[in-house]
């Protein structure tokens, strides 16, 4: 007997198939290709869900800050996206906000707000990728012989979804909502 194409629990034309007939590889099947792509869309709105209130807790007393940017190691958005635009852009919505920028290389021991960009592009499927802001700290240490390890007190996620041409809008738009509620956690920790 031949049986006809079909996937799933359903006929071509729609028609439910005998509890029998139904055939249970293709939700195994769907789901292995399709479980990494969820916990890749979930994974940042995990990380951007947990408790603010302990990084509000991290950003009392910070008086000052620079913005640094970098692309993770072997992420391809470098070749699309304009570094300076964005720090400028950051730097800018800061000041705009009378939040303190510290100078560069003044205080080494200033926290920094670092912008990470990590991700791949190509022309044929688009780019895909995480942009993160983060506040970090160098605490230094009165001993020598103690490693100084960089702390990350405040992180934010955000997905990026794009073309080449216009990822940085994209990742713009993506850095613009995070500063938001960065100032938003910075003003509520530091109270004028």
């Amino acid at each position: 007997m031949v049986r006809p194409a079909y996937s799933g629990s359903v006929f071509p034309r729609g028609i439910p198939l005998p509890p029998d007939r139904r055939c249970p590889i293709i939700p195994i099947v769907m789901a292995r290709r399709l479980g990494p792509l969820c916990i890749l869309l979930v994974w940042p709105a995990a990380l951007a869900a947990e408790d603010r209130s302990s990084q509000r807790a991290a950003l009392a007393g910070v008086k000052a800050f620079t913005i640094e940017t970098e692309f993770a190691a072997g992420s391809t958005f470098a070749q699309y996206v304009d570094v300076v635009r964005l720090r400028s852009q950051a730097e800018t919505e800061v000041t705009q906000a009378g939040l303190p920028l510290a100078d560069r290389g003044a205080d080494a021991n200033a926290p920094f707000l670092s912008i990470k960009l990590e991700g791949s592009c190509s022309i044929t499927f688009g780019c895909y990728g995480l942009v993160d802001l983060r506040m970090n700290w160098l605490p230094m240490t009165s001993e020598p012989s103690i490693e100084s390890q960089v702390r990350t007190v405040w992180l934010d996620s955000r997905t990026v979804t794009s073309y080449p041409a216009g990822l940085t809008e994209d990742v713009g738009e993506a850095l613009h909502q995070m500063l938001d509620a960065f100032v938003a956690d910075y003003r509520a920790a530091n109270p004028a």
